[in-house]
């Protein structure tokens, strides 16, 4: 139940949603200091979303770090 866009709930009406790898170009390393949306579609909320790090899984797993703000 989520979508994301590059980009900024400002600029909500221009955004195009789609599953978060894509919209990170299959470049998930690089989604650190990108500003997003996320949509989470059944409640209809937008989370503007900057992540702050991302660390690639392995056989121990990854993480990843985050700021946001939520406009409904």
């Amino acid at each position: 139940g989520t979508e994301w866009a590059v980009g900024t709930t400002e600029a909500l009406e221009e955004l195009q949603f789609q599953p978060l790898k894509q919209a990170a170009n299959n470049q998930m390393q690089n989604l650190p200091g990108t500003a997003l949306v996320l949509h989470l579609i059944d409640e209809d909320i937008y989370i503007d979303v900057t992540f702050l790090s991302w660390t690639r899984g392995s056989g121990s797993g990854g993480g990843f770090s985050y700021e946001r703000t939520t406009q409904d």
